[in-house]
Order: structure tokens, then sequence, then C-alpha cells
């Protein structure tokens, strides 16, 4: 199971930052290239929700990729509730740039939720080098 370091939120009821797997870049914003996007094919993108503190049967939590809604589902059962919920940013909506990746917990006669600020990120899917052209072996242009 993934564990989210500790961290020291202001509010009791903050939200935890989105996991992005094969992030690459230690600054602010995070780097995103081909293989992260493409390890799960049919999926795209694995981003793990932290378990909020309230979570509860009956939540419904949303990914948000530039404030588009690209997935999401309801907490149904029992047994996810001391689990983080997967959620996935399916290829079709990755292209190379930059996105703004956050999500939105709605709990039951409850406003919608979401962390303090999203999530940069930049979407790199070029392989490196460009086409190779040369038949011998290695890459000419790396």
């Amino acid at each position: 199971m993934l564990v989210q370091p500790k961290k020291k939120i202001s509010a009791p009821h903050s939200l935890l930052d989105p996991i992005v797997l094969g992030r690459l870049l230690p600054s602010g914003q995070w780097g995103i290239n081909r293989a992260a996007v493409f390890t799960f094919p049919d999926l795209g993108l694995l981003v793990v929700i932290p378990v909020w503190a309230t979570k509860a049967v009956g939540d419904t939590v949303k990914l948000l990729l530039n404030d588009r809604e690209v997935d999401g589902r309801p907490i149904i059962d029992q047994t996810e509730l001391k689990q983080p919920t997967l959620l996935w940013v399916a290829p079709r909506h990755l292209q190379t740039g930059p996105y703004q990746l956050t999500y939105e917990i709605k709990q039951l006669n409850q406003k919608e939720e979401r962390p303090d600020k999203p999530l940069n990120l930049f979407v790199k899917l070029e392989l490196p080098g460009g086409q190779d052209i040369d038949p011998d072996p290695g890459h000419s242009n790396l």
C-alpha cells in the first residue's frame, strides 16, 4: 500500500495532495513522462487519493484536470473507508503541456471540498531524441 508522508496541515478537515506515480521533478511543478501516462495503457495515469479524515460510505470523489472531471466514483463499501481511492486520467485527456490536477470530495449533506491548491503537472509525451533514422545500433540523436 502507498503511504503518503505525514504533513502539517492547517485545519483538521484539510485534504492531502493526491499521489501521482511517476513524477520526475522535485520542484513545485511535477513532470510526467510518456512511461507514467502509458504504464496502464487502457486506464492511463494512476492518481492515488489519500484517505480523508471523515471518509464515509456515500461520499463521492472526483478527479479534476484543469477543472474538468476526468474520473470519479462513489464510496460504496465499508472496506473502502481505510483504503486510498484509486482514480485514473485516461491517455486521451493528456497531451504535451501544463496541467492542474486536483480532486473534490462530496460528502452527504455537505459542500464539495478540495485540497488547498492543485498540483501543477507538466506532461511530456515525446520520446527523447526524436525518430531514429540510422539503422545502426543505438539512437543517432542521443
